[in-house]
């Protein structure tokens, strides 16, 4: 239960101050009056895309409404050497909540450092989700080690994954579904030693979260609430072949048309997403945005983390270091309190390893000093895996969706092809093994995704400009939801700047192909729905690259083809994995690194197991929620009682909402905040490995943030 009130405290406390938006509803954009002439053609392909598409980005550089106001500080950086109470390392999906809820204290002095810059202006827009998903300045573009067993096809045998190197993270490159899973995987999580995260424990954050803009017609209002941070509601355009699906589905005896956060799983829906206003809402613009005038909360882009600072002797963390873009010196920020790493499940096990956290012998091989020897770090990698099904809709000419008509609907009333992700917004849930005692009968093991009907690409912007000569394509992705593979991510160096090694070691076990053929036997069974046959829908059987000896659509065809051509998705979890101990585990169920003091981390790697759904939605809001929970308390409080922590802003009467309590500036516990003033501080850093050497480097002169700090509580610098 304390877990379960002080999470709810917190989360109450909060969700205050949410952005309001009214004022995005008048758009400052100019539209274009030019008309296509006929007769355009797809000869000159290259430089009329070029043109247009150059256009496209101009005229959305010109909505105030969507462009990030972050391009206006990205200069800016912190001083080296400066001091602050909490260092949040990265600023996607975790780091923009834990910024901005710490920031609400303020007299905490909170720095936020994001490798990435500023959102692009075209990510606003939903239809281009995909447009970064290749090597771009904003997708750190990961390249996996080559397998054995999966990604056969691919140049070398290495699959991608697509990670945001933006202020943002991976919220800026996703396609924005709103997923929370099933109840069955939060309340597993308990048997792994993690307390007060069971579905009822986490259900009451996700409803404050949100601002769901469809409760009653869409959303289940017993499960979903209003007045959060994060808006929730579908998109404004959906293309009418998924009314189609939606049809077929219910002749396979699936129900239709649900709230997939809802009540029931299982079944084909719209999903709703994060979007407000037709334009896609990343989590630094829902949490981060709204509140860039607050003094205490100190941003700094394109500053790339190297390392965490431990004191060897106290095991506590003192600070970072890191490098800003174009600067060849090192820089030091010093955390009086806590060091939180949200750098997402690839780089926070990275940062730790390089920063001596880790397996010791594999620290030692790529001349890493050892700080603690946490052996599970890195480990216990876990992510969903597909296969794409390529389909074409006959009797159907597919002109491009994206024109100068599409462009200035979504100019002037956020609506239209631009305003959505096509078939992207659609999915079903289905459970295929019926005979598994092991889970609840309502869990699925499959997720089916749709591609199609995009408008994120034009040649010329004409009205009646045709795209693949004609011919309508459309991808039906069953995805597997809980594969029995474990990967693992290891250093290839000391240098922070190499990527890690990455071994996904997909399908190395057989029944995790065995389960993605029988999801594409269930997708078979869907095209051959009379609603889909009377639309046209067809499977092409065009043989795989490198199955073309094995007859189309026997059973060793699609093991090839899966084998060869697999989808790696992104929703990777476990490497920094709470638990028990330190014996299989990297944290406690706070969050905190196991051994450590002053250190944790709050994103997707700290999900112990692979869930029934995307995770970017979990990783925000019940770890956010369970980790400030316990930063801003850490104890216990009575019930029916007001909470004085110095911590904790709330005050608590069980089955009431809670109001925001002064905060007293008092000392504070002295096992709550370390001795750090600055001769400590220094003594600590000087015992820490190659610290001082780069901490007392020259730098050049650096401008301050103009959020300048306020004035420091006494009591929270003085704390024994």
């Amino acid at each position: 239960m304390w877990c379960t009130e002080l999470l709810f405290v917190v989360w109450m406390c909060l969700t205050t101050g949410r952005m309001n938006d009214q004022a995005t509803t008048a758009w400052a954009c100019k539209g274009m009056s030019s008309q296509c002439t006929k007769g355009c053609t797809t000869s000159n392909i290259r430089s009329e895309q070029s043109t247009f598409m150059r256009h496209v980005k101009e005229e959305l550089d010109r909505c105030w409404g969507l462009v990030d106001p972050l391009w206006s500080i990205q200069h800016l950086a912190l001083p080296d050497m400066e001091e602050v109470d909490f260092i949040v390392v990265g600023g996607g999906s975790g780091g923009s909540v834990v910024a901005s809820r710490l920031s609400e204290v303020a007299h905490w002095q909170v720095a936020l450092l994001e490798a990435g810059g500023p959102e692009p202006t075209e990510n606003q827009v939903p239809a281009m989700y995909l447009n970064h998903h290749g090597p771009s300045n904003i997708n750190w573009d990961f390249k996996l080690d080559p397998q054995t067993s999966a990604c056969l096809g691919y140049k070398g045998g290495c699959c991608h994954w697509p990670r945001g190197k933006v202020m943002g993270g991976t919220s800026v490159l996703h396609g924005m579904m709103y997923m929370r899973g099933h109840p069955w995987d939060y309340d597993r999580w308990m048997a792994l030693g993690v307390d007060g995260w069971t579905f009822k424990d986490v259900l009451p954050y996700f409803i404050k979260s949100e601002d769901n803009r469809q409760i009653g017609t869409v959303a289940e209002p017993q499960y979903h609430g209003t007045g959060g941070y994060l808006t929730v509601q579908r998109f404004p355009d959906k293309p009418p072949l998924v009314d189609a699906i939606l049809a077929g589905a219910r002749e396979l005896g699936c129900d239709t048309n649900l709230d997939l956060n809802g009540k029931r799983q299982l079944g084909f829906s719209v999903t709703q997403a994060t979007v407000r206003n037709g334009a896609r809402l990343s989590l630094a613009k829902a949490f981060i945005h709204p509140i860039l005038g607050r003094k205490n909360l100190r941003i700094s882009l394109h500053s790339m983390v190297t390392k965490v600072i431990v004191d060897p002797i106290t095991r506590r963390a003192l600070g970072v270091q890191y490098r800003r873009r174009g600067e060849t010196f090192t820089r030091t920020l010093i955390a009086r309190k806590e060091v939180i790493l949200c750098a997402g499940a690839i780089q926070s096990p990275q940062l730790l390893l390089l920063s001596g956290i880790g397996p010791a012998s594999e620290l030692l091989r790529v001349g890493v000093s050892v700080v603690y020897n946490l052996p599970r770090v890195g480990k216990n990698l876990m992510n969903h895996v597909s296969f794409t099904l390529n389909c074409w809709v006959s009797g159907e000419t597919a002109y491009q969706r994206l024109n100068k008509k599409t462009l200035n609907q979504f100019l002037h009333t956020r609506s239209g092809p631009m305003a959505s992700t096509g078939l992207s917004q659609l999915t079903g849930f289905v459970r295929l093994n019926l005979s598994d005692v092991n889970t609840p009968q309502s869990l699925p093991d499959i997720q089916v995704f749709f591609a199609g009907y995009m408008a994120n690409d034009s040649s010329t912007g004409c009205l009646d400009e045709i795209e693949c000569n004609g011919a309508r394509y459309i991808n039906i992705v069953p995805t597997l939801l809980r594969p029995r593979s474990r990967g693992e991510l290891t250093l290839k160096s000391s240098d922070a700047m190499e990527p890690p090694s990455i071994k996904a070691n997909y399908l190395q076990h057989q029944e995790d192909v065995d389960y993605l053929i029988e999801a594409i036997r269930f997708c078979e069974r869907l095209i051959q729905t009379e609603s889909m046959r009377r639309k046209g829908v067809k499977l092409d059987t065009a043989p795989a690259a490198g199955c073309e000896h094995l007859p189309h659509g026997s059973r060793n065809y699609w093991e090839c083809a899966i084998r060869h051509w697999t989808n790696p998705e992104n929703h990777q979890v476990g490497t920094c994995a709470m638990g028990r101990s330190e014996m299989d585990s990297v944290l406690d169920s706070r969050l905190r690194v196991h051994g450590l003091k002053g250190l944790r981390v709050i994103d997707a790697s700290a999900i112990p197991t692979l869930e029934s759904f995307t995770t970017r939605i979990a990783a925000v809001s019940p770890i956010i929620t369970q980790h400030w929970g316990v930063v801003m308390g850490d104890g216990r409080a009575d019930q029916a009682s007001t909470y004085t922590y110095p911590y904790i802003l709330c005050t608590y009467t069980p089955g009431l909402l809670m109001q925001p309590l002064p905060v007293a500036d008092r000392p504070l516990p002295a096992s709550s905040a370390p001795d750090l003033s600055t001769d400590s501080t220094t003594e600590a850093l000087r015992r820490a490995p190659s610290v001082m050497s780069t901490a007392h480097t020259p730098v050049r002169p650096a401008t301050a943030s103009p959020r300048v700090s306020a004035p420091r509580a006494a009591s929270s610098n003085s704390s024994p």
